[in-house]
């Protein structure tokens, strides 16, 4: 017989079903539950001990052949399968009216010690709903296709046998019955979706794109919410032939014909306790309406999927009842009672005497002596509930303080269950108590640890969040949601996927670190991530990930604990790009720079210090080593300055004072430092720069020699400024005192103007063009010779012009230096025009003298050296005066031309 224990927990079911005995062909009833009984209309004494057969020949009629060939099959094989539906008809009600309902039900086997099949668990579900695709004899199934029909029958037993196994997993049932749906009919595309919170959860779709089903996975259930969500919502069939113009899929249409589901129709799979546990759907790729042949087909696949799903539920039910059950036998200080009303007898366990600190010889049970055990805060709600029981025939279950013969106060927890007579009235009360005062009070010390412990995770400034295996929330500490609840829209997001919240680039590393912990259990893995922030910078976190496990050490949650290092990281990164520009500034700069602790009088030298001096000195030394290089001309001012500004609040230091370098010669030093002092004022620290500026000193020296000449030079200077956008653009900075006297225009009035302000230059006389062409090419101009006139009175001016490149070789500057050469020209022109004069002179001497003075010595040669005639010689002496006069007269003409000069 079936024990006391199974038949609380049977009796709990509120499915109708039956325990048969396994004594094929009888198949005797064992026991049936409440739910059976009341569904019936007959007491457990007209069933139990009868067969089957005999206890429902007028129900079962002519299907008592199938249903006995289904209960036969299940007892051979040890499989579970489905027996055909049936009709009932009711018994007639107060008005005498009667009326027809449908039952299917599943038939699961149970085992005994020997391996055998003992029992036979008949569990039955109203499919009246599905009236319109059902007759008597079950589910009407008209498919013109017998081989089709063959199909889905011998898919259904497979699925059936699958899930009767006994380690069966429940999407591996599904999964099969699916894709073995989409073989028999390929252009459905089958989805079972569960409902969990409202919300719609993907079982099985194997047909679906993913992509598609992540987009719906979540969606709460409502009027508009596709098929599947408005099934779930209203608990009835909805069809729709074409998704792109239906209501239903209003706000959900853009998801499907994005990847062309274009019809869909889904069932409420129902329970026994009217909840919608799942809905069942069938797409299409076409816009179709459903036949005959298709309504019969999905009202037969939910009625298997919700005896399917019934039965696991009431399986995973029994089995955790019993499951509490057995582990309740073991535990210490469970005690029995049982009352019989009639006779007013109260009997107790023995544990139960031990509960109440009493002597089972001394104390004999009655109901009013428990009552008066009963704590007086609980008694009346303890007798109140008693009566209630007995006067509804109920079960009642409840918790009470009793006061122990030690006079402590202890927690029990009690059943009692109503036995009914044959009058219908209660004539038994049974129960047992449990002593929980231990674990109410662990549970106490438990709630109150961990109202402190919430209190201070809440109080942390650190993360901690905890999530499920899938990666939603299911604990978050207020730290975490004041920061972030901004991505939720400020709302509750418990049971939100976590993954969304953390940066794009770091999702990935995730899922790997949540997979190092699965692998390991127990143990810490770190990682860094970034997360979205309201501001465009995300915000990193440095986090622990651990992953909690149940008692069998299998893991459940993924906690987390992290900080947030934005602060810090930036505040490194920061540090980082200042040692590095330090670095670089060392390396770039010839300045020695240095970092002077005051406390210690130590001093870090950069390595510029060695390239202007070319040595180092040693850090620990400290100030004494540099003051002993200071020149000695110079040290005692520079250290008396030092130190009364380190004595005073001052902050900045600056002297110019020389240094020696490693071969004895003297650098001029130019030094500032910056002095950090502690919060009394005390200098403790100073960070400055030594620059060597000999050269800036040697080159003023050279400038202000350099302007000395240029301000007191004979010539004209005009120094102006170039424009890099346009050449031409000049702006006058600078003219000397020369350039005034020469031009008349003083500084004031030609500083900032254009040098084409001055208007003394003649465009008659000068190659302006010339002029413009220097400049625009940037070409030297030398020893032009340009014309100016001033106050009447015409210059000439020799003018240069010089081009000043900077390092990049940019135009930055024009230098023009004028020297007027007015007198020097007109000299050079008289002089040049005496040198014409002798050069006539000169022409004369040489040739209009020579022709008498070659006659003269002619003539002269003719009387000396041959015989002439004394008329001869007279006429030679005349010819010979005549060259004389000539000769006179030429040398006259040329002492006159020599006076002219």
């Amino acid at each position: 017989m079936i024990s006391q224990d199974f038949k609380g927990i049977f009796n709990s079911s509120p499915v109708p079903s039956l325990v048969l005995e396994a004594d094929a062909p009888a198949f005797t009833i064992a026991e049936a539950n409440e739910a059976f009984l009341l569904l019936s209309a007959r007491s457990r004494e007209e069933l139990v001990g009868r067969s089957f057969h005999d206890a429902f020949v007028e129900v079962l009629s002519g299907e008592a052949g199938s249903s006995l060939a289904v209960l036969e099959e299940v007892a051979a094989t040890g499989k579970s399968n489905m027996a055909p539906v049936m009709r009932y008809v009711t018994p007639p009600d107060e008005h005498g009216q009667v009326s027809e309902e449908y039952y299917q039900s599943s038939c699961a086997a149970v085992f005994g010690e020997d391996g055998k099949v003992k029992y036979i668990l008949k569990s039955v579900i109203n499919v009246t709903s599905d009236a319109g695709s059902l007759n008597h004899r079950g589910l009407v199934v008209d498919i013109a296709d017998a081989r089709r029909l063959e199909q889905v029958e011998h898919l259904e037993r497979t699925v059936l046998e699958i899930n009767a196994g006994k380690n069966s997993q429940l999407n591996d049932v599904l999964l099969h019955y699916v894709t073995g749906i989409e073989r028999i009919f390929p252009e459905m595309a089958c989805s079972i979706m569960g409902i969990r919170n409202n919300r719609l959860q993907n079982w099985v779709s194997p047909s679906l794109p993913p992509e598609y089903i992540q987009s719906i996975q979540d969606v709460e259930i409502s009027a508009k919410a596709g098929s599947c969500g408005t099934a779930a919502f209203t608990k009835k069939m909805i069809v729709v032939e074409d998704i792109a113009t239906d209501p239903v899929w209003e706000n959900h249409k853009e998801l499907a014909l994005k990847y062309d589901l274009l019809a869909c129709w889904s069932h409420p799979i129902i329970l026994s306790d009217d909840t919608v546990i799942a809905t069942f759907a069938v797409y299409y790729h076409k816009i179709k309406a459903p036949n005959e042949e298709e309504l019969k087909f999905v009202a037969k696949a939910v009625a298997l999927l919700t005896v399917i799903l019934e039965n696991r539920r009431n399986l995973d039910l029994i089995a955790d009842n019993a499951l509490l059950i057995s582990q309740g036998q073991e535990l210490a200080r469970f005690g029995t009672w049982q009352w019989d009303i009639e006779t007013d007898v109260v009997s107790w366990s023995d544990t139960l005497y031990a509960i109440y600190g009493l002597e089972k010889g001394t104390y004999k049970p009655s109901l009013e002596g428990y009552l008066a055990m009963v704590h007086p805060a609980d008694r009346d709600r303890v007798r109140g509930g008693l009566e209630y029981a007995m006067g509804n025939k109920t079960d009642i279950e409840f918790e009470e303080r009793i006061i122990h013969a030690s006079g402590e106060v202890r927690y029990l927890k009690t059943w009692s269950r109503s036995k009914l007579g044959e009058s219908g009235q209660v004539e038994k009360m049974i129960g047992a108590c449990l002593d929980i005062t231990q674990s109410k009070n662990i549970q106490e010390e438990l709630l109150a640890s961990e109202s402190r412990l919430r209190s201070l995770v809440d109080a942390q400034t650190n993360y901690v969040i905890r999530t499920d295996l899938q990666g939603n929330y299911t604990y978050y500490n207020t730290k975490f949601r004041e920061d972030f609840r901004w991505f939720y829209n400020n709302e509750d997001f418990l049971g939100v996927n976590s993954i969304m919240v953390v940066m794009h680039y770091h999702r990935l590393s995730v899922v790997d670190v949540v997979n190092k912990c699965l692998l390991e259990p127990g143990k810490i893995v770190s990682a860094e991530l970034d997360y979205v922030q309201q501001s465009d910078k995300p915000r990193s976190v440095y986090w622990h990930f651990i992953a909690l496990t149940d008692s069998a050490d299998k893991p459940v949650e993924i906690q987390c604990i992290g900080i947030d290092v934005s602060e810090r990281k930036q505040a490194i990164d920061e540090l980082r790009r200042s040692n590095q520009r330090y670095e670089l500034l060392n390396m770039a700069t010839n300045d020695a720079i240095y970092d002077w602790d005051l406390l210690t009088d130590r001093i870090e030298w950069g390595a510029g210090f060695f390239r202007l001096f070319g040595f180092d000195l040693i850090e620990k030394d400290g100030v004494a080593e540099w003051l002993r290089h200071l020149h000695p001309e110079d040290r005692a001012a520079v250290e008396q300055s030092l130190h009364l500004l380190l004595a005073d609040r001052g902050q900045k230091w600056s002297a110019e004072y020389r240094f020696r370098r490693a071969d004895g010669t003297y650098a001029f030093v130019e030094e500032i430092g910056y002095i950090t002092r502690n919060r009394q004022g005390k200098a403790v620290r100073m960070i400055g720069v030594m620059r060597d500026v000999s050269r800036q000193k040697a080159e003023q020296y050279e400038l202000k020699l350099l302007g000395s000449v240029i301000t007191n030079t004979s010539d004209a200077v005009l120094i102006a400024k170039s424009d890099p956008g346009n050449v031409m653009g000049l702006q006058i900075l600078y003219v000397n005192a020369a350039f005034t006297k020469l031009t008349g225009y003083t500084p004031a009035e030609v500083i900032g103007k254009s040098p084409l302000v001055l208007k003394g230059f003649r465009s008659s006389d000068n190659d302006i063009d010339k002029l413009q062409r220097a400049v625009s090419n940037l070409e030297q101009l030398k020893s032009e010779i340009v014309y100016y006139e001033k106050e009447d009175k015409a210059y000439i001016i020799n003018l240069s012009l010089h081009p000043v490149l900077d390092g990049a070789g940019q135009l930055t500057h024009w230098i023009s230096i004028g020297r007027d050469v007015t007198e020097k020209r007109r000299y050079i022109s008289e002089i040049e025009e005496r040198n014409q004069k002798l050069q006539q002179i000169a022409w004369m001497q040489s040739h209009v003298i020579r022709a008498p003075l070659a006659r003269l010595m002619s003539l002269i040669d003719l009387m000396k050296n041959y015989e002439n005639s004394a008329e001869e010689v007279s006429e030679l002496l005349d010819h010979i005066l005549t060259s004389a006069h000539s000769l006179d007269d030429i040398i006259r003409d040329i002492s006159s031309k020599t006076d002219e000069i």
